[in-house]
C-alpha cells in the first residue's frame, strides 16, 4: 500500500469515527434509553423552519440515495450553506441524520416483521447491508439480528 492509500485510509477512518460519533450523540438526545420509531423534528419547525422542512421531506422519502444536492436543492442553497446551517440548527450533518433516522426506522421493520436484515437494510436505503450493520452496530452495541432476537414481542 502506498502512502497516498494509507493517507486515505486513514481519512476515511477519521471521517467514519466523526460520524458515528455524531449520530450517537444525535441518537442519545432523542430517544436516551429507548428504541424509537422516529426521531423528534417538532422543536425545528420554531428554531429553523426550512431545516424543519428538510427534515420532513426526507423522513417522507428516506428510503432514497439523497444527496447533499438534493438536499439543498430543496430549499434553493448551495450544497455548502444548506450542509452549515443544518449542522448548525441539529447539531449533526444532514447525511448522519439521515443515516440515524434510517437506523430508527429500521428497529420498527426489525421489531414487527419477519424480513430479512438484507431486505430491511435496503429498503430503508442503506447502500449495503455491510454498512447497514457496522452502523448499527456501532450505535447500539449489537448487531441487527441479535437486536432482533432479544427485542421481539
Amino acid at each position: 500500500m502506498g502512502i497516498e492509500e494509507e493517507e486515505g485510509s486513514r481519512s476515511s477512518e477519521v471521517f467514519l469515527e466523526h460520524s458515528f460519533a455524531q449520530l450517537s450523540l444525535l441518537l442519545a438526545q432523542s430517544a436516551p434509553g429507548t428504541h424509537t420509531s422516529d426521531l423528534v423534528t417538532q422543536p425545528y419547525r420554531f428554531i429553523q423552519p426550512a431545516v424543519f422542512q428538510v427534515m420532513e421531506t426526507l423522513k417522507d422519502d428516506y428510503e432514497h440515495a439523497w444527496s447533499l444536492d438534493e438536499m439543498a436543492a430543496l430549499l434553493d442553497m448551495s450544497k455548502f450553506q444548506f450542509a452549515h446551517i443544518f449542522k448548525q440548527t441539529v447539531g449533526v450533518s444532514p447525511y448522519s441524520w439521515l443515516q440515524l433516522y434510517r437506523i430508527v426506522r429500521s428497529q420498527d421493520l426489525l421489531l414487527h416483521t419477519h424480513r430479512t436484515i438484507t431486505d430491511i437494510a435496503v429498503s430503508c436505503g442503506f447502500s449495503s447491508v455491510s454498512v447497514y450493520n457496522q452502523l448499527f452496530r456501532r450505535l447500539y452495541g449489537v448487531p441487527p439480528g441479535f437486536f432482533r432476537r432479544n427485542n421481539a414481542q
